[in-house]
């Protein structure tokens, strides 16, 4: 696999940005500058799925803090080996995808992946709260889920090779 290596203070940095966006702001930070800026950055798209294909396509595989529009349809996309490290891709329909071998450290991948495959891909730390894995491959993957709360797992090959069906952890 050719993941990115991340130095010690930029893993620590984006560590404590995805504490922050899983729900440690207090109320009183919500006024702030830093906590607009910092929801500006992970809310605000900046490409399309068209844009994303199309890169993928001319062999661009460094997709490094995306953002897509939330809901987008990557149903039956092949982004196999993409980097994805820190990209917003949530809620989006990964029905069908290959996602195998791809970098997907510290994203926010909330979503529907019924039948798709993940397989090899490193998931450290990504966000699927809420997700769908139904018939999904999840052989090999790296790394463990950073928040799986609400998921469900139905006739998904775990990276053991067991095939489970549940709840994530709450």
């Amino acid at each position: 696999m050719n993941w990115i290596n991340i130095d010690p203070a930029e893993h620590e940095r984006r560590l404590a940005l995805w504490f922050q966006r899983e729900g440690s702001w207090g109320r009183e930070d919500i006024l702030t500058p830093v906590w607009h800026e910092f929801t500006g950055f992970y809310f605000t798209p900046n490409i399309t799925v068209e844009e994303l294909v199309e890169r993928y396509a001319a062999g661009e595989r460094n997709f490094i803090d995306i953002r897509l529009p939330e809901k987008s349809d990557l149903s039956g996309v092949d982004l196999s080996g993409a980097i994805f490290l820190g990209a917003n891709l949530a809620y989006s329909n990964f029905t069908n995808a290959n996602l195998s071998n791809c970098d997907l450290r510290y994203s926010w991948m909330r979503g529907n992946f019924t039948r798709a495959n993940l397989e090899g891909a490193n998931i450290d730390r990504a966000d699927v709260g809420g997700s769908k894995f139904k018939n999904a491959n999840l052989l090999d993957t790296v790394g463990c889920f950073g928040i799986d709360c609400g998921a469900l797992f139905e006739d998904t090959i775990m990276s053991d090779g067991r095939v489970v069906s549940y709840e994530g952890r709450a």
